[in-house]
Formats: structure tokens, sequence, C-alpha cells
């Protein structure tokens, strides 16, 4: 089980330590001029009868862990005074949470973890469709199975087929999404088919 402070302040600011995403926190290292009670054990203060390979019921194996004083860190949340708070943003999505280094680099952090989400998804994506894709022909590659000498050969060349179908479905949903999610894209593409529309209509005009 895991215990938090119930008040922290970064700054001037305080947080909610309950609801802040926070980075690595450090080890604390234990000595024993501040232990009052039970005895250290590698990284665990311990307390009870047993020992730490050998835990009896009712012992307790603590570990604390801190973040270091006087380091330059950046917030995102919602400043309400002296609070930092959780931002609530469109789609319930909510931003608040704590990284040890500048803004821009924490920026560029964030913009690092959405990518790699971001694609992640879309590479699960297209090896569901292609699974999907192998699992509906797999009733013919299994009668073509049967055939002598071609049989192997056809599971391979339905699995490649459904891979490339795969990627295409993939690449047109992601240019679809990129399109759909971009302003500026949309706005060219409807130029470029009003452009389309009025060029066909002009050598429709002239040929007649």
């Amino acid at each position: 089980e895991v215990f938090r402070v119930e008040h922290a302040v970064i700054g001037r600011f305080s947080v909610a330590p309950d609801q802040l995403l926070f980075m690595q926190p450090d080890q604390l290292n234990l000595s024993g001029d501040i232990i009052l009670d039970g005895r250290i054990e590698e990284e665990y203060l311990f307390i009870g009868a047993g020992s730490l390979g050998r835990p009896e019921i009712g012992d307790l194996r603590i570990q604390f862990s801190t973040f270091e004083n006087d380091q330059e860190v950046t917030v995102f949340g919602a400043q309400n005074e002296d609070r930092l708070q959780p931002f609530n943003g469109p789609k319930d999505s909510v931003l608040y949470r704590v990284y040890p280094t500048d803004r821009e680099s924490a920026i560029d952090a964030m913009r690092t973890e959405f990518l790699t989400l971001l694609w992640s998804f879309r590479a699960g994506g297209i090896a569901m469709m292609w699974l999907g894709l192998v699992t509906i022909v797999s009733p013919l590659t299994n009668l073509i199975g049967n055939v002598p000498l071609v049989g192997g050969l056809g599971r391979s060349a339905a699995a490649i087929v459904a891979l490339i179908i795969a990627l295409v479905l993939g690449t047109i949903t992601i240019i679809i999404s990129a399109i759909l999610n971009s302003v500026v894209a949309m706005i060219v593409i409807l130029l470029l088919l009003l452009g389309g529309f009025f060029y066909w209509r002009n050598q429709q005009v002239k040929g007649g």
C-alpha cells in the first residue's frame, strides 16, 4: 500500500499530492539516527519479529521515497490563487503533472509521450486488422493447405497479401484522421477539390 503526504508545496504554490502525477521519486537512504522503531534491512525499514527474507504475520516492511529540494521543475495545471489544481481540458482530459526540467523540455517530453502512444495505437490497430484478415481467409488457406506442394505457399501468400491490405487501409485511415483533425489540411483539400471541379467544368465547356 502506498501512502502520500497530504500537503505539498512547489515554489509558492500548494499542490495535491494524491492527484498530481509526479516524476520518478528518489529512494530515501535510511540511517540509524532517524529510525525510532524497527531496524534497517537493505533499503527497507523492517518492523516485526521475522526478517526481510522470512517475514512473519504482522511484520511491516516500509520503504520511503522523496523528492529533492531546490530543483527546477515544471508543473502543468490550473492556478487558483496560491494553489495549483488539475486542469480539465476538452474530451474529459485532465492535465496535472510535474516534470523535473524547464518548461520547453517538459513540453517536448509531453509531445514525445503523445506521439509514442499515438503510433503505438496505430501500429496495434494495423496488427489487429492484419490478424482479422488472416482469420477471415483461414478457412480458404486451410483448404489450400491440403493441396500438395502449394499448401505452405498458399498460407504464406495469404498472410503477405493480408499484411499489405492492412498496411494500405491503416495508412488511409491515418491520413483521413490527420486531415479531419487539421483545419488547414481540410481547407487545402477543399480548395484542391474546388479547383479540380472548376478545371473539369472549363474543359467540358471548351470541349462543347
